[in-house]
């Protein structure tokens, strides 16, 4: 019995976790077409870690998701600590 209700409430949040998790995953979508056709082509820099690998790109021949990604990971680590 107790499994069952255990199912049930699963099951119940499944589908607001699933929009959760679809409305942010459009948002990205978004966001990298915002990026790839409008800030990247125009040389706009905005703020922020995509801001500065815009610029490192003009200086370095790395690509920007991987300049970007670059950035991230220190600062991923140090957030974590």
């Amino acid at each position: 019995m107790k499994k069952r209700v255990t199912q049930k409430l699963a099951m119940k949040n499944l589908l607001p976790e699933a929009k959760k998790y679809a409305s942010i995953l459009v948002g990205a979508f978004v966001l990298s077409l915002g990026y790839s056709m409008f800030i990247v082509p125009h040389k706009l820099v905005p703020g922020g870690v995509f801001g500065l690998s815009i610029v490192a790109f003009e200086l370095i021949d790395l690509s920007i998701g991987t300049l970007a990604l670059l950035i991230n990971i220190p600062l991923l680590i140090w957030g974590t600590k």
